[in-house]
Formats: structure tokens, C-alpha cells, sequence
């Protein structure tokens, strides 16, 4: 072997190696540009949302699945997360705001400019504060502890005397859109004791607090599911199709 054939040996190595590298660093720059158009398209989404849903905070917008350019190109995705605070529900005697919604939507579209978001399917979690739920309901609302029941708060009147009590209370779901109070009992407070009030009492008690809470701004497609009740407020998982976010 002659001396330049071994220098060109050993020159091989070092080239290979250079290319190695420099792809590397190619498929490092790609990835980048990648994650960083994701996040961009994140930030517009929000922006969308933020001004079509009349929210006070932006919401957080994140695309996942990679690689999302290929995705971009025909503007499907395959899991877009959601998170909104201080969401207004229409409710039945005005609105009620959901403190918070988390979303993850599979199947995603979007329309031109992102003003549009549309899901084949989505899962997620509402919650309500009980100083929103209160306002809402009528009455206080606060965690009753055991079993995850309520207790509310207030007064009715009965023969022309106000009298006031604390009412324990279940959650339920009812039906798609609305969540309602149920399997109601009650305490009434007469001269700084607790007592037993009678069934006449919590009758009225029931029927003035047995209203449904409708929550007719949740995106459209996604159902309430369940609902229970936690220290914080209430707990409402959702679900559905062709979920809509405009």
C-alpha cells in the first residue's frame, strides 16, 4: 500500500464522521423548527379563542403529536390540549362561570386563520367554584364533607315568617347540559340552636333550591358525564363529538 492510498484511508473515517454530525445537526434544526411552529400555531390558537370567547385570560393552547408541520400541511391533528379559565356558561337566571375547562380533543381541524377549532372527539373536566355556584344557585354553597354533598345556605319563607337553615344536598347530573341539587336535608337555626326542622320545611327548602344550573357555554359537542364534589367546588367531567371551540 502506498502512502497516498494510506492517508486517503485514513482521511475516510474523519468524513464519515463530519457527515454524521452534520446530520445530526440537521435533524436537531428540523425537530426545533418543528416544536417551534407548534408552539407558535399554540399561541394563535389562544389568540383566536381569547377574542371569540370573550375570555379576561388567554387560554393555553398545546398541539401534540410530531411531526406537526406534516400535520399543519393538512390541517388535521391528532390530539390538541385546551385549557380555559374563567369560562361564562349561559345559565338560567343569567351566566355562570366555569373557573376552569381542560380539554383534550383528538382528531382536530382547524379552519382558515385558526379562528375555527372543530374535534372528532374530546374528553375533559369543568369546574365550579362555590362562590360562582352560589351566586348561581341562590344560596351559600360550601362543601358538605361526607360523600361529597353540599350544603347551602339560606332562607325561605313559610307563612309569612322567614326562617333559615342549612341544607345538605347531593349533586347530580341532568342531562346533557345541566347539572341539578337532590336527596335534600335540613337543619334550621331557632334561637341559636340547631334543630330538627320538619318535612314540610325541607319541602320548601327543596323546591326553592331544586333548580337546574345549566351550562349551555360549554363548547358545543362536549356532555356532561358525571359530577361530584370536592373541597374546591364541583368536579363535572365532560365528553363527546364534533367539538366545536369558535
Amino acid at each position: 500500500m502506498t502512502a497516498t492510498s494510506r492517508e486517503a484511508d485514513t482521511r475516510r473515517p474523519h468524513g464519515g464522521r463530519r457527515l454524521l454530525i452534520w446530520l445530526l445537526i440537521v435533524l436537531l434544526l428540523l425537530v426545533l423548527v418543528d416544536r417551534g411552529s407548534a408552539i407558535a400555531a399554540g399561541q394563535l390558537t389562544a389568540r383566536r379563542l381569547e377574542s371569540g370567547q370573550q375570555l379576561d385570560r388567554r387560554p393555553a393552547v398545546r398541539f401534540g403529536g410530531f411531526p406537526f408541520l406534516t400535520q399543519l400541511a393538512g390541517r388535521n391533528f391528532t390530539d390538541v390540549t385546551v385549557r380555559i379559565d374563567g369560562l361564562v356558561a349561559q345559565g338560567n337566571d343569567g351566566s355562570v362561570r366555569i373557573s376552569r375547562l381542560d380539554a383534550e380533543l383528538q382528531d382536530v381541524r382547524f379552519g382558515a386563520g385558526f379562528k375555527t377549532v372543530t374535534a372528532g372527539r374530546g374528553t375533559g373536566t369543568a369546574r365550579l367554584n362555590y362562590a360562582d355556584l352560589s351566586r348561581a344557585v341562590g344560596a351559600t354553597v360550601t362543601y358538605g364533607g361526607a360523600a361529597g354533598r353540599l350544603k347551602l345556605t339560606g332562607s325561605v319563607t313559610i307563612l309569612g315568617q322567614k326562617i333559615s337553615g342549612t341544607v345538605s344536598a347531593g349533586i347530580r347530573a341532568d342531562g346533557a347540559r345541566a347539572v341539578s341539587l337532590q336527596s335534600f336535608r335540613a337543619e334550621s337555626t331557632a334561637g341559636g340552636n340547631s334543630v330538627t326542622v320538619p318535612q314540610a320545611l325541607v319541602d320548601a327548602v327543596a323546591a326553592r333550591f331544586n333548580r337546574p344550573v345549566i351550562l349551555d357555554g360549554l363548547p358545543s359537542g362536549l356532555a356532561i358525564q358525571s359530577v361530584t364534589a370536592d373541597p374546591e367546588g364541583l368536579v363535572v367531567a365532560v365528553a363527546g363529538t364534533d367539538v366545536r371551540l369558535d
